[in-house]
């Protein structure tokens, strides 16, 4: 009796290099799947913005306290902007063009509010003429030399089924962060 060494021609499941391609391809495509939304999520929660927007105070801060200087900061409904004063001109000189200080948007879907000493500051507050690039309008929280702070409270809202978070401060400068009961 003769042995065939041939195999037959249909076979059961797939080879480890088939596998070994499904597997890589399957892998890419969850990798892509999961930085484009991490990209489209970033900085879109009310939480994200009220972390990032705390650490931006803290250093506003500790750079008053530094330099020797006042830093402010003017909230409008959407934007974050910073300024100097100059005691020689006695004006409050934009940081827009400074690289940690620049103005910052706030992403669509997220709304400030501002309370200065439990007073709320309104939308007409945040209206600002600014004719000149260098002057800026004046701030509305203020970072003393001294480390002291006007106290405020930041509320940032999102969506209706996310949470609100604020950020407060002190005379002191003592900044939390906190969801807001």
């Amino acid at each position: 009796m003769a042995r065939h060494a041939c195999r037959p021609l249909a076979q059961a499941g797939f080879t480890l290099l088939e596998i070994l391609v499904v597997l890589a391809f399957v892998g890419i495509l969850v990798s892509m799947a999961a930085t484009g939304l991490r990209v489209f999520n970033f900085g879109r929660s009310p939480e994200q913005q009220a972390n990032r927007v705390a650490a931006l105070l803290q250093l506003a801060s500790d750079e008053a306290i530094l330099t020797g200087t006042e830093v402010g900061l003017r909230i409008d409904s959407n934007r974050l902007q910073f300024s100097r004063f100059q005691l020689e001109t006695r004006e409050w000189i934009s940081l827009a063009k400074d690289s940690q200080f620049r103005d910052r948007e706030i992403p669509d879907g997220i709304v400030m509010q501002l309370e200065l000493d439990g007073v709320a500051v309104n939308e007409i507050a945040f209206a600002a003429n600014n004719e000149s690039d260098k002057v800026s309008p004046a701030p509305q929280i203020i970072f003393f030399s001294s480390g002291e702070v006007v106290p405020f409270t930041l509320r940032f809202k999102g969506e209706t089924d996310q949470p609100t978070w604020q950020i407060a401060s002190n005379i002191l400068g003592q900044l939390t962060v906190a969801e807001k009961p």
